[in-house]
């Protein structure tokens, strides 16, 4: 009787298993075949061209040997996440539907290579190259800025190729003008915010992640304005802006022309808010009394004086002189809460305030 139970579970057992693999193999997802008659649509070839190149250039940044470390350094780590950037946004704009999908992702292929190249020329000691022209990444890179004024946005010194550098001394239009220009790409469901190349502006709700684009890895002024508290900083670690608000508030913050073009912030906040870069030519000027509240950028435009300095409400203030960089040159004065100070200035210079309550900078003659 034993043996024949024994016998029974072993051919159970063998059963359960037979089923289970057979239960495997035809449970396995087969590829769907189209049915018949049915018209299969091949992308044109301009768009297989442009899925091509990405697919080469997200082989070239597996290969690549860079890898971030806390130790790499400001610059290295820039480069390498525009490329990623670069990237992802190629991958996105041939997921559009605009007609010019494949040409604006070849091109920002083509922002990613220069960021590569880059990288490469940092971690090699060699000579950096330059931008690509501000016109169409694919001319090359560029060989000298000139200034330009985009329909409805401010003069500002651009870098172009050769090319477009003759055609815009003579007083004719670059290459790209009649053509639209590559739009920045859609939000990242993640970080809800839209950003705008013409403008430099991104706007969002919430807490996101922004890329922000410096011309020509030129000084810039970073804008920031916000409902509700807000906290922004760099996503990638290094010297740029920071700052921390409770509550809603309007910023300006220097940035300096160090590191690479684009940079990734990360905001942290509970209602809306902008983002926007501003050339450094609007930094508010004054020879007399300037008041404002929160961090802002100034230009002293007056003669060699005593300022008073006036600061109201909590957390610490500074006043710090900047260089034509935008970098911190010297600090001038600092405080906390309710306070008062002076400082002696020897004539024009720029100045940034680091607070976030309300202040008054007084020059005495």
């Amino acid at each position: 009787m034993a043996v024949v139970l024994v016998v029974l579970v072993v051919v159970l057992v063998i059963g359960v298993l037979l089923g289970a693999a057979a239960a495997s193999r035809w449970g396995r997802a087969r590829p769907e075949v189209p049915a018949a008659g049915a018209a299969v649509v091949e992308p044109p070839p301009e768009e297989r061209a442009a899925d091509a190149e990405i697919t080469a250039f997200g082989e070239e940044l597996d290969r690549h040997p860079f890898t971030p470390a806390p130790d790499s350094g400001d610059e290295l780590i820039a480069e390498y996440a525009g490329a990623l950037d670069a990237y992802e946004d190629a991958k996105r704009h041939l997921a559009d539907r605009h007609p010019r999908r494949a040409e604006w992702a070849r091109e920002a292929v083509a922002d990613g290579r220069a960021a590569l190249a880059r990288l490469d020329a940092l971690l090699d000691g060699r000579p950096v190259p330059g931008p690509p022209c501000f016109f169409d990444a694919r001319h090359g890179a560029a060989t000298t800025e000139v200034p330009w004024t985009p329909e409805g946005g401010v003069a500002r010194k651009v870098p172009v190729c050769a090319a477009d550098a003759v055609r815009i001394a003579e007083g004719h239009a670059p290459i790209r003008t009649g053509r639209a220009r590559r739009p920045a790409p859609a939000p990242r469901p993640a970080a809800p915010n839209t950003p705008s190349d013409a403008t430099m502006r991104h706007r969002g709700t919430g807490d996101g992640t922004v890329s922000v684009r410096r011309p020509a890895a030129s000084p810039v002024i970073l804008s920031v304005e916000s409902t509700d508290g807000i906290r922004v900083a760099r996503a990638t670690g290094g010297r740029a802006p920071a700052l921390r608000s409770p509550r809603a508030v309007r910023a300006r913050l220097p940035f300096p022309a160090e590191g690479s073009a684009k940079c990734r912030f990360k905001v942290t906040a509970a209602g809306r808010w902008t983002i926007t870069v501003e050339p450094p030519d609007t930094a508010v000027a004054f020879v007399s009394t300037v008041r404002g509240r929160g961090p802002e950028v100034l230009d002293y435009q007056g003669r060699a004086s005593l300022v008073v300095v006036r600061h109201w409400g909590r957390g610490p203030v500074r006043v710090v002189r900047l260089d034509p960089a935008l970098r911190e040159a010297e600090i001038l004065f600092q405080g906390k809460g309710d306070c008062r100070g002076e400082l002696a200035l020897d004539g024009p210079c720029l100045l940034a305030v680091d607070g976030v309550g309300e202040w008054t900078v007084a020059p005495t003659r």
